[in-house]
């Protein structure tokens, strides 16, 4: 897998926002408080287009400065997901309910934290936040 930094374009945010369209509760998110495209700016993605593969920041489900929230998208679903700003190690949490299933756990593991290797912490070349991500350990 190769990840690779790149701003998202207009098609990019369409993309994203048709992703989040099979999940009426992940679209809400993206056209909350006047669209998260219309009040982020320079956003970026890590984004592996031979495996139709991206990590994104998303909005946060709710207010509060102490986590980030993304997307992920692999193998067709798209996956939301939360890391703590105030811890280390910052472990990698999915929203409950889109936690992967036990077959594909570790694909998913490992495609997000080679994902998580080229975004850091909030998408940014300079992002002192490159921490490899902890996943909760899951039996199947």
């Amino acid at each position: 897998m190769t990840y690779i930094l790149q701003t998202v374009e207009e098609a990019g945010k369409e993309r994203i926002t048709a992703d989040a369209g099979a999940d009426p509760k992940k679209l809400r998110r993206l056209q909350a408080r006047g669209g998260f495209f219309e009040n982020t700016f320079d956003l970026t993605w890590a984004v592996d287009r031979e495996i139709n593969s991206y990590l994104v920041r998303a909005p946060k489900v709710a207010p509060g400065p102490q986590e980030c929230a993304y997307f992920f998208l692999f193998e067709g679903h798209l996956y939301g997901l939360w890391r703590p700003t105030s811890s280390r190690e910052m472990p990698v949490n999915f929203d409950k309910g889109d936690e992967p299933d036990p077959s594909i756990w570790n694909a998913v593991t490992s495609a997000l934290t080679d994902a998580f290797s080229v975004y850091g912490r909030y998408g940014s070349v300079n992002d002192p936040m490159h921490v490899p991500p902890i996943f909760p350990k899951k039996n199947g």
